[in-house]
């Protein structure tokens, strides 16, 4: 009796622990969602420039604080994606979680690296955006296997930022 009444305690302090993770998950995403509305799902969609790219969305975070990641809006959890650059912006398109699409005018730059929160991968493995909304600086990340993909994916944003911030 005694082995089973341990067991029912550890499975008890476990429980718990789920139930306090979740909330504090919640309780974070509630605080930063207050901090900037979520990111349209779809743009006003315009020439289709590059893409779909298979992809792997791996994290957003502030861009100061490259540790804290974004949960507010569905932007914590990690998956499967398409990613598209249109004439006015790049669209993520989530496989089961919602969608980001940043405009032209919010992204502020695209780049490689090898790391993002608790992710680390081989030199220059994982693209990363540079993006704002409501005056918060964000990067999202993104793991594209592909380095003919993600050379071009690079190279297609950082050539549609450098035809201005305006909708050609």
């Amino acid at each position: 009796m005694g082995q089973y009444n341990l067991a029912l305690v550890a499975s008890a302090i476990v429980a718990g622990l789920a139930v306090l993770a979740f909330l504090a998950w919640k309780s974070r995403a509630a605080r930063q969602a207050k901090l900037f509305t979520a990111p349209a799902e779809n743009l006003e969609t315009s020439r289709l420039l590059f893409g779909p790219v298979s992809a792997r969305y791996v994290a957003t975070t502030t861009t100061a604080d490259p540790l804290e990641r974004i949960t507010a809006h569905g932007l914590g959890m990690r998956g499967s994606c398409d990613v598209n650059v249109y004439e006015n912006g790049m669209v993520i398109n989530r496989k089961g979680e919602t969608s980001i699409a940043l405009e032209k005018s919010a992204i502020r730059g695209v780049g490689l690296t090898n790391a993002a929160i608790d992710r680390v991968v081989e030199t220059d493995g994982l693209i990363s955006i540079e993006w704002s909304r409501d005056g918060h600086n964000l990067s999202t990340y993104l793991r594209v296997t592909s380095n003919a993909d993600k050379a071009q994916l690079v190279e297609q944003t950082n050539l549609l930022l450098s035809k201005g911030q305006t909708n050609d």
